[in-house]
């Protein structure tokens, strides 16, 4: 709010649960599962961290989903810090936010240009440099990946700066695609892809040995990072339509369409695909 001027309360319901779903799913569903796999040595142990994760995630889902709907403020975790322990907690997690917190967009965005190299040529690289930080070394380079992530970053900016109920169909439409996209690739996956078998979720002849709790906890803090984003809502809450309603109907609703959407993705990564293949997967920027 500034002076007299107060927020409009352009968002909807189908248009809050596109925020909480486009806000989670991103590249964590395909980078994650490889290294799971190593973590866990088995198809059954990946699948039960990410639903482990994803409960875990839902519990935490639904405290947020109370919190917003007694603030219903624009400000997310600021107007709850603010309003449990006052103006000096909430002011430094503000800082926290923009030096720390925000740099989770330029990781989506650097993981968009990633992707993006393998179908398009953009792998251009203009200046390289290896830095000493700290005792390690960095390697930096700067080219036309670098120049994509900056610009998806920018447009997406830009976007929602365009108004309320602009930001808000253009997210639901982009929310829409996104989960149409990854459902019809699983559906690809086991409707025509010939080698799969439901045999690669079994691939050893005994019973897959339980890992143990430190290699299934990595696994489990690995899809973790791709379950992040259902705090995201709780920025826009002065801009939901009946907030005390729909902010924990959307938070909950997201978050079960989430997880079973990932839960779909990771079991046809298994069908088709052989477990050491999975297990040896790897993407890098």
């Amino acid at each position: 709010m500034t002076g007299n001027r107060k927020l409009v309360r352009g968002l909807t319901l189908y248009d809050s649960t596109s925020i909480v779903i486009c806000s989670i799913i991103g590249t964590g569903v395909f980078l994650k599962t490889g290294i799971m796999a190593q973590y866990t040595g088995s198809p059954l142990l990946v699948m039960a961290a990410w639903m482990a994760a994803g409960l875990l995630s839902l519990a935490g889902a639904l405290t947020y989903a109370e919190l917003g709907a007694m603030l219903p403020k624009a400000g997310g975790d600021y107007v709850y810090l603010q309003t449990a322990y006052g103006e000096g907690v909430a002011f430094l997690y503000g800082w926290m936010y923009i030096t720390v917190g925000a740099s989770g967009a330029a990781a989506l965005a650097a993981a968009f240009a990633m992707f993006l190299a393998s179908t398009f040529p953009i792998g251009t690289v203009w200046i390289e440099r290896t830095i000493h930080l700290f005792g390690h070394e960095v390697f930096w380079q700067f080219g036309i990946k670098q120049v994509v992530a900056i610009a998806a970053i920018i447009f997406c900016g830009a976007l929602n700066c365009a108004g309320v109920s602009f930001s808000g169909s253009v997210q639901s439409f982009i929310t829409t695609i996104k989960v149409l996209g990854v459902l019809a690739v699983i559906a690809l996956v086991f409707l025509f892809s010939k080698e799969a078998t439901w045999e690669n979720l079994v691939p050893y002849t005994e019973a897959p040995r339980w890992c143990g709790i430190k290699a299934f906890g990595a696994a489990m803090l690995a899809s973790l990072w791709a379950y992040n984003g259902w705090t995201f809502l709780g920025l826009v809450a002065g801009e939901v339509k009946k907030p005390e309603k729909n902010i924990p109907r959307a938070i909950i609703t997201g978050m079960l369409v989430v997880l079973v959407v990932y839960m779909l993705a990771n079991l046809s990564y298994f069908y088709a695909l052989p477990f050491d293949e999975v297990m040896t997967s790897n993407s890098t920027m």
